[in-house]
C-alpha cells in the first residue's frame, strides 16, 4: 500500500541529528591506525589526570572519537578549571589529545605610545638612542606585526568614535577640552602616516646590528636602551619569522564564550597613553570590559602523545615579547622624564 509521512513530518525531522558520510579515501585506508593512536593518547590523558576509563562507542569512525572526546572534556574541566581539552593534528595523525591553558597577559594594556618616541627623536641629546628605539619599534611593527591605529585596526576605530563625538557633541565638553581633544586627534592622524613610513622601511633590520655595535652609551638610560635593543635583536635573530599572533589559537577554543576580546584590543601601537586621548582610550576599554567573557591569548599546550604528556616550548617567544614591551614603555617614559 502506498503510504506518506505524517502531516507533521517536519517536526520529527528537526528532532533528529544526522552525521555526514565520510568520502575521504585517506580516512578510509588509515582509520584503524588513527583510531588506535587516539586510544593511546586517551590512555595517557586518563593516567595523567587520574580519570576513570573512557571507552569508544559503537559509532563509526570518526564519530566514536568525537563521542569519547566530548565525554572527556567535562572530566578535565572538573580536574582543572583553566585547562581546555582539545583535539589537534599531530604529524600524520588528525586526532591527538592536548590540554591548553591561556598565557595570562590579558589584564594589561600593551599600548606603545608613539608620541613618547617622537619626543625622544626630537631630543638632540638622544639622537643615537632614538635610532635604536626606532629600529626595535620597526621590528615590532613590520616583523612581529604589532598593530597600529592605521585604518581598519581596533585603535583607529576608537579614535574615529572620539573624533565623531568631539565634532557632534561639543556641548558636552568645555571649550578647552574640545580644543585639547581636537589637537590630540589631529596629531594622532598626522603622525600615524609619518610613523608608518618610518617603521616600514626595510633598512632598519639591515643596519640594526651595526648601529648597536657603533653605539657607546653615555649614561644609565643609554645603557638601558642598548640592553633592550640587544634583547629585541636577539629575539629577531632567534625567531626571524615569528609574529605576535602565531600562538593566538582563538579559533580552537570551545564555543562557550559569547564574545571574546581580540588581541589587537590590548596589544597595539597608540598615539598616546597620556592626556585626554590616553585617558579616554583607557576609559573606553574599562567601560566595555564587561561585555567580554574571555580574551584571545596565547595558548600553552600539553600534548598527550607520550606518557605524562609533552609540553612543547612554544611560548618562549611570546613571554619574552610581552616582558620586553613592558620594559619598552617604561623606558620611553623614563627617557622623557630625564631632564639632563
Amino acid at each position: 500500500m502506498q503510504k506518506r509521512s505524517d502531516s507533521r513530518f517536519a517536526n520529527a525531522f528537526l528532532n533528529n541529528t544526522f552525521c555526514p558520510v565520510i568520502c575521504d579515501p585517506k580516512i578510509g585506508r588509515k582509520w584503524q591506525q588513527q583510531e588506535a593512536y587516539f586510544i593511546q593518547c586517551l590512555r595517557h590523558l586518563e593516567a595523567d589526570f587520574k580519570l576513570k576509563p573512557i571507552s569508544l562507542t559503537d559509532d563509526p569512525y570518526p564519530f566514536n572519537i568525537k563521542a569519547a572526546f566530548e565525554q572527556a572534556k567535562p572530566m578535565i574541566s572538573e580536574k582543572s578549571y583553566y585547562k581546555k581539552l582539545m583535539l589537534i593534528e599531530n604529524g600524520s595523525h588528525p586526532f591527538c589529545l592536548a590540554t591548553a591553558e591561556e598565557f595570562g597577559c590579558s589584564c594589561t594594556l600593551y599600548y606603545i605610545p608613539l608620541d613618547m618616541l617622537l619626543k625622544i627623536m626630537r631630543n638632540k641629546k638622544r639622537k643615537a638612542e632614538s635610532r635604536l628605539l626606532v629600529m626595535l619599534c620597526a621590528y615590532l611593527y613590520s616583523k612581529i606585526k604589532i598593530p597600529s591605529y592605521t585604518k581598519g585596526d581596533f585603535i583607529s576605530g576608537i579614535y574615529d568614535q572620539f573624533r565623531e563625538w568631539v565634532e557632534n557633541d561639543e556641548e558636552q565638553l568645555e571649550q578647552k577640552d574640545v580644543q585639547t581633544a581636537r589637537s590630540a586627534l589631529y596629531a594622532a592622524e598626522h603622525f600615524e602616516r609619518r610613523f608608518h613610513r618610518i617603521l616600514s622601511h626595510p633598512s632598519h633590520h639591515e643596519n640594526w646590528q651595526q648601529q648597536q655595535d657603533c653605539y657607546k652609551p653615555k649614561d644609565l638610560l643609554g645603557k638601558r636602551v642598548l640592553s633592550l635593543s640587544r634583547k629585541f635583536h636577539a629575539l629577531y635573530k632567534k625567531y626571524p619569522s615569528r609574529k605576535i599572533y602565531d600562538q593566538f589559537n582563538r579559533i580552537q577554543l570551545p564555543d562557550e564564550y559569547d564574545e571574546i576580546m581580540s588581541a589587537d584590543q590590548y596589544i597595539s601601537f597608540v598615539w598616546s597613553n597620556d592626556g585626554w586621548l590616553g585617558a579616554e582610550t583607557v576609559n573606553y576599554m574599562n567601560d566595555n570590559a564587561g561585555n567580554y567573557s574571555g580574551t584571545e591569548a596565547p595558548l600553552e599546550y600539553i600534548i598527550y602523545d607520550t606518557p605524562g604528556g609533552r609540553k612543547p616550548e612554544n611560548l618562549k617567544f611570546e613571554k619574552q615579547v610581552f616582558l620586553l614591551m613592558d620594559d619598552l614603555v617604561t623606558l620611553l617614559y623614563d627617557l622623557n622624564d630625564d631632564k639632563d
